[in-house]
């Protein structure tokens, strides 16, 4: 775990987001808020300068949420291996907020430009062509990723209950840490 343990916030704080999250994940950032999140991709010295920057679809799909939701709710970041040896971010906010959620989703899906739906478990899970970002609304979650596959491995771990929370090295630490952003590398799956 790396953290920035000036800040108080804890990890627990930051709502359940994080059960959304395969087990499989190669990477996990947990940020405090959106707006976190946002300041690490404009940072010229981020470590994540390549993939996460102010051009990446994904940035900008964070953007259309924070915009929707204000920017103070945490957020999760995993890295994942994808089809055809590519790697792919989920997305993960939770939002308890019934009707905040509904307010959310119909932005989003104003917001997004050439959306194509598809089914998945019963889960309506757009594509949106302009940012090239596939999301789902699965019970209490955003989820998002730049890739549809691991969208569907989300909701097939949330449908079975199961989560990189059942690692229990990463559970322990999880719960101990403090910071604005949190990041966990998890050493078994990289590589794989």
């Amino acid at each position: 775990f790396v953290s920035d343990s000036d800040d108080e916030l804890v990890a627990d704080s930051r709502g359940d987001a994080i059960n959304a999250v395969p087990s499989d994940a190669v990477m996990i950032c947990d940020f405090a808020s959106l707006s976190d999140l946002n300041a690490l991709a404009v940072v010229d010295n981020s470590p994540f300068i390549s993939f996460l920057n102010q051009k990446s679809n994904l940035l900008k799909f964070v953007n259309l949420c924070a915009d929707a939701e204000g920017g103070d709710n945490g957020a999760i970041l995993s890295l994942h291996y994808s089809a055809k040896n590519t790697i792919s971010f989920l997305f993960v906010l939770s939002l308890d907020n019934p009707r905040k959620r509904a307010q959310m989703k119909e932005l989003i899906d104003d917001l997004c430009s050439g959306v194509i739906i598809k089914k998945y478990s019963g889960v309506t899970i757009s594509k949106a062509v302009i940012p090239e970002i596939s999301y789902a609304f699965y019970g209490n979650y955003l989820i998002a990723s730049t890739s549809h596959v691991t969208v569907e491995s989300s909701i097939r771990h949330l449908e079975s209950r199961t989560s990189v929370m059942d690692n229990p090295l990463y559970s322990r630490m999880s719960k101990s840490i403090n910071g604005k952003v949190i990041i966990h590398v998890n050493h078994q799956n990289i590589g794989k």
